[in-house]
């Protein structure tokens, strides 16, 4: 394949202001537009570079024209000062034919672009390629394990790995280098603050906002007495506590701290407020507002994705009924209720049960797992704005379901996973089918918790929703286990348990979620 080269006449140009830019998508040997004969020759060299802030990025292309020397050449390699922007703002980080220059710009999730610029000396032509930069954070992509030592303070720990971090490679975009070895960050937040968060943290989400105008990557969380929202770049903090609040007197009581899509939700003594994103031209942080009224109690099992928009459907135990929170920025509305009875359960009239579990199951359906007295349901909704009842399946007689510890919902599955402190099963539930069980795994240590490894941010996240996390603790040690989802098995209920890694060395596991 060609990219295109875009060549042309410099002096001429640059005295009238003009600047050309383009959008490439192939990688190979540039393909010369015949204005000008000199040649850059950009085999083998990505089109994207990914370069940690504070490291050297190192591009040598093979620069030629015929019956001239690299000497009869001036060069300039071109940065330019934010990310998506044109060549208005830039800085020369180079002038020579090859670039050895350590990256001091900002990590983003949007690419920075570099332009190398080779004026002939002679005739003044000029040869330019441009590239895009993508400039990250030093920890990087991974998965951040919150645990706790004594049950009263949490810390956060990165693990790096194939299974949670693309392109983890000795050679960064070479799909042939071989994979880095495994790194874990340990304790990454009091070794850079000094001191542990409060609580047990029960809520993990990455999310992309404006900071300074500048898209970043943040990771959130919260335990039930702190919050937080942490920059990845150095896990600096943000905002934490009730400086997140507008009110700054609010009593803490955390409950669940959520996303949906582009919309923020936290539960605070079982009500339920929004914080709204920033814009590009925010200054500050927006922050938590009032609590949307009524006599509800908005528990941590809530059907929401974080990164498809969606209405968040809870069931709340002290109605005896299903609710739901849309996107509308008006504090005074209620949760509404949710929709159309039908034979099987009535949504807005269902008393006396105990939720155990919600999830989103499908691009049509939202899935509860309630429980009352030795009846154990999956009750499932349709997944629109109406939230209809749809069908209600009896699950009572699954292996176990009684000792259930966990249970995850996959987006794209009839199928739904839940672990006791033995074992990991599937309830395999296609409409139409009879439900059937499977045994999936035994552990070896006793289970606390199971989850899906899940993107929450923008970044493509490698083996997301094709990936249980099987967490354990044995009173001393806690560990993650991956049970990997096959591709020819989705829909089946199987993983692939002889494909299982363990990662160890952590004290008691309370949340995990992938970082940008």
């Amino acid at each position: 394949m060609m990219q295109r080269l875009y060549i042309f006449l410099g002096g001429m140009l640059l005295s009238m202001g003009l600047i050309f830019s383009c959008d490439y998508k192939d990688i190979g040997i540039m393909e010369v537009i015949p204005v000008s004969d000199i040649l850059i020759d950009t085999s083998g060299i990505a089109e994207q570079q990914v370069v940690t802030s504070g490291e050297r990025l190192k591009l040598t292309p093979p620069i030629s024209r015929l019956g001239s020397d690299y000497k009869d050449f001036e060069y300039e390699w071109r940065l330019t000062t934010k990310p998506v922007s044109n060549f208005a703002s830039y800085d020369i980080i180079g002038r020579g034919p090859a670039l050895d220059k350590e990256i001091e710009r900002m990590p983003s999730s949007d690419p920075y672009r570099l332009w190398l610029v080779v004026t002939d000396k002679s005739t003044g032509l000029i040869g330019g390629v441009i590239w895009t930069v993508m400039v990250e954070a030093p920890i990087k992509q991974g998965l951040v394990v919150a645990d706790s030592e004594d049950g009263q303070y949490s810390d956060l720990s990165i693990i790096q790995d194939t299974l949670f971090t693309l392109d983890w490679r000795q050679v960064p975009s070479v799909s042939s280098s071989p994979a880095k070895p495994t790194e874990i960050k340990r304790n990454e937040f009091s070794r850079v603050h000094g001191k542990k968060i409060d609580g047990i943290i029960h809520s993990l989400f990455s999310q992309r906002l404006y900071q300074e105008g500048v898209y970043q990557n943040f990771l959130h969380g919260a335990s039930a007495t702190d919050i937080f929202r942490i920059n990845t770049i150095d896990y600096g903090i943000v905002a934490q506590g009730k400086k997140l609040f507008y009110d700054e007197s609010i009593k803490l009581d955390i409950v669940k701290y959520f996303q949906s899509s582009s919309v923020v939700w936290l539960s605070n003594g079982g009500k339920a407020s929004v914080r709204q994103n920033e814009r590009d031209n925010t200054i500050g942080y927006n922050r938590f507002g009032v609590d949307r009224p009524g006599n509800y109690y908005l528990n941590k099992h809530i059907a929401i994705h974080p990164t498809t928009g969606s209405w968040a459907v809870f069931y709340d135990e002290t109605q005896g009924k299903f609710l739901k929170l849309g996107a509308s920025t008006d504090v005074k509305s209620p949760p509404a209720d949710c929709g159309l009875a039908n034979e099987h359960f009535n949504p807005k009239s269902l008393p006396g049960y105990k939720v155990l579990g919600g999830g989103l199951g499908s691009s049509t359906e939202v899935r509860f797992v309630l429980k009352k007295d030795d009846y154990y349901g999956i009750f499932i909704l349709t997944r629109n704005n109406a939230s209809d009842a749809k069908r209600k399946i009896d699950i009572s007689n699954a292996p176990n379901i009684d000792k259930a510890v966990a249970f995850v919902f996959p987006t794209d599955q009839a199928v739904i996973y839940y672990a006791t402190p033995t074992k990991v099963y599937s309830i395999r539930m296609a409409q139409g089918e009879p439900t059937t069980y499977t045994d999936l795994y035994t552990s070896l240590y006793p289970l606390t918790g199971l989850e899906m490894l899940r993107r929450s941010g923008t970044r493509a996240v490698p083996n997301s929703e094709r990936c249980l996390l099987a967490i354990s603790y044995d009173g001393a040690e806690g560990r993650i286990t991956t049970l990997p989802i096959p591709a020819s098995g989705l829909g089946l209920g199987i993983v692939e348990a002889n494909k299982a890694v363990t990662f160890g060395g952590f004290k008691k596991i309370s949340a995990v979620a992938v970082q940008e």
